[in-house]
């Protein structure tokens, strides 16, 4: 077996590191040039999390604050997801709800991901915090998250995990995707993939099925997220019975409460339509009537006044690093 240690992943097929450097220029001090491409570089300060994937870093470079996504290399790791990741990563400053990715780069062990740290924290613990979202809020942040998300499969990217922990939320309330380590790319056309990915709860029917599927699936997601800004609840099994969940999201009809606004409970039953190709998304979406008041340029330009914006809950303590800031590298 080759060792995966030493293998160079991210290669010309993503970003090599002139372009990966591309937003986020070497800084000088006192005469030196400081690369943002040296993780020795960054001031490693608290854990915003951390997974299977790795741990994603509170760090300083140049006195500006940002997220490292670090990836540990090993022979389990997706190397071809990790690319996809970068690329996409790189993408973001077309549009602006999606999360930046500012450089990419790598050690013998490691692979780091540096991008917009975004100190509202996640829609999901917004939702865990207040239970539900105010009406205006719920049609903004929708209409957010659907900017993002065509502008995702305008480019052939199908993002197959979104959820409200994937859903971050920025110092003035506006919400990024981000997430895109089970990204697809190359999804245009009819083209169609195979295999379950993602989480359960968000999956749709035709994935939980082990069928062929396409973006149609990021909008049953959506469907979902939605649901749970409105009323606080998913639309369907909240347990914890994996055949449940899996029985109830293929042949339940979604619980939509009634008190909903009738724009909202319609916008709701059509996507989440168990039928893929009946399904509202890329190219309708933005004409329902949920979204009749929404000047989606300037929705775009985030001119959007103050109270339809997300406020943070208040902060939970990160965890810090080792006393020693590298010591997580080892």
């Amino acid at each position: 077996m080759k060792d995966v240690l030493k293998d160079n992943i991210l290669t010309n097929h993503t970003l090599n590191p002139p372009n990966c450097s591309r937003w986020l220029q070497p800084e000088t001090t006192a005469g030196v040039r400081i690369s943002p491409l040296d993780v020795h570089n960054y001031d490693f300060h608290s854990i915003l999390g951390q997974g299977g994937f790795g741990k994603v870093m509170l760090a300083t470079f140049a006195n500006r604050k940002l997220a490292v996504k670090v990836i540990r290399k090993s022979p389990e790791c997706n190397y071809n997801s990790i690319r996809i990741e970068a690329s996409v990563l790189m993408m973001p400053h077309l549009n602006p709800f999606l999360c930046q990715g500012y450089s990419t780069f790598e050690t013998q062990r490691h692979v780091f991901m540096v991008m917009d740290y975004l100190n509202g924290g996640s829609l999901a613990r917004h939702l865990d915090y207040y239970g539900s979202l105010e009406p205006e809020a719920v049609l903004f942040q929708s209409a957010e998250i659907v900017c993002g998300l065509e502008f995702l499969h305008s480019c052939g990217i199908v993002h197959r995990d979104l959820k409200p922990d994937n859903i971050l939320v920025d110092q003035d309330g506006f919400v990024k995707i981000s997430d895109f380590g089970l990204a697809v790319p190359n999804m245009f056309g009819n083209k169609t993939i195979g295999g379950r990915a993602g989480t359960m709860r968000y999956m749709a029917p035709e994935v939980l099925q082990r069928k062929r599927y396409n973006a149609a699936v990021d909008w049953w997601a959506v469907g979902i997220i939605i649901c749970q800004m409105a009323s606080g609840d998913s639309p369907f099994y909240e347990g914890n019975d994996r055949e449940k969940i899996i029985n109830s999201i293929i042949n339940d009809e979604p619980r939509i409460p009634r008190w909903l606004n009738e724009d909202l409970k319609d916008l709701l039953k059509k996507l989440l339509e168990k039928d893929p190709n009946q399904r509202l998304g890329d190219g309708n979406i933005k004409h329902h009537p949920f979204f009749s008041s929404i000047n989606w340029v300037e929705l775009e330009n985030k001119n959007l006044p103050p109270h339809f914006q997300l406020r943070a809950p208040p902060m939970e303590h990160s965890m810090p690093t080792e006393e020693n800031p590298l010591s997580f590298l080892s």
